[in-house]
């Protein structure tokens, strides 16, 4: 039912209790523990597991049968990044799969740590591969080294939100990433670690005091800096990508609006019909200058037509804002 056996004072189901009883037509006890049930010979208890685990295809997990369910367990830890109790239940649902019966948390803590310890191996040889020590030196030396004109570290001025959406957070935004790249953090990815890996080392990392990371024992602690300079570089860039975009759509909306306004409700077609109504009303006008008068006006409709439409107006007045424009470095 579980993958594992119940604890003698843990209470069994109710619903399990009314379906025993139904099969075996038999009344049911609405409250009971194993060792209620089982208080008059308690080896009969252990054998009814034996048998249990028997019938249904299960087997006692052993130490010799981790090479067995290992490397489904370090693919959890390395797409998933899960540590700490959810990792414990995935390695408890892929015993299960495997039709081990479940041991208890003591056992099953040196399985996860195993796993943990294996992938973290791989990571720390892919780094010293990928990225030189002394470019990792030169990443932890600049976190924790204070920015010009501020009292905060690169670390702490990382870490703060971007605020309210304006053009200032855009420019901040852009230091940043531009502050990431210019210690290089993009020349220097590890590209098999997934974001969700990378994000629980790089939490780690940007919650913790930086003497206490200091006391951290490798693979971690290189780990955690790594993690967090790359996470730290896509999460900037893409909230840079959507600040950027909601500024484009901003400054869209805007001239599209001022395209509707400076149109009008009167189109062209109208503006030259009331024109010509007027032309042809005119009584101190001859042929000749009404029709010099209409001859202009077909001038200015043609001239107008297009312009006048609200996507072509809209195109102008974007144009007309380059100038307006700065670039951001």
């Amino acid at each position: 039912m579980c993958g594992r056996t119940l604890h003698a004072f843990q209470r069994v189901p109710a619903e399990l209790l009314k379906h025993l009883g139904e099969q075996m037509e038999i009344p049911a006890p609405d409250i009971a523990t194993l060792r209620a049930l089982y208080k008059n010979r308690r080896a009969t208890l252990f054998e009814h597991q034996a048998w249990s685990i028997e019938f249904l295809g299960f087997m006692c997990f052993e130490m010799t049968d981790v090479p067995k369910i290992l490397p489904a367990l370090r693919d959890v830890v390395k797409a998933g990044g899960v540590n700490g109790d959810p990792l414990l239940a995935s390695a408890r649902r892929l015993l299960h799969e495997y039709r081990f019966v479940i041991p208890g948390t003591r056992r099953l803590g040196p399985l996860v740590r195993m796993a943990v310890q294996s992938v973290e191996h791989d990571v720390l040889a892919a780094i010293d591969r990928k990225i030189p020590l002394h470019i990792r030196t030169q990443w932890l030396e600049a976190l924790y080294s204070t920015q010009p004109g501020s009292e905060a570290t690169l670390l702490e001025w990382l870490r703060e939100p971007p605020g309210h959406f304006s053009p200032s957070s855009i420019d901040r935004q852009s230091k940043k990433v531009k502050q990431l790249l210019d210690l290089l953090v993009d020349q220097h990815l590890i590209a098999t670690l997934t974001p969700e890996y990378m994000h629980g080392y790089a939490e780690g990392m940007r919650l913790r005091r930086p003497s206490r990371f200091a006391q951290l024992k490798e693979p971690r602690r290189t780990i955690e800096l790594v993690s967090f300079m790359q996470f730290t570089l896509f999460e900037h860039t893409d909230l840079l990508v959507k600040l950027i975009d909601r500024q484009v759509s901003r400054i869209w909306s805007r001239a599209s609006k001022e395209a509707k306004s400076v149109i009008g409700s009167t189109a062209p077609a109208d503006a030259f019909v009331g024109g010509l109504r007027e032309v042809l009303s005119c009584n101190t006008l001859d042929a000749d200058g009404k029709i010099a008068r209409i001859t202009t006006l077909f001038a200015t409709l043609d001239a107008t037509s297009g312009r006048r439409k609200v996507a072509a107006r809209q195109r102008q007045i974007l144009v007309g804002q380059i100038s307006q424009i700065r670039p951001t470095r």
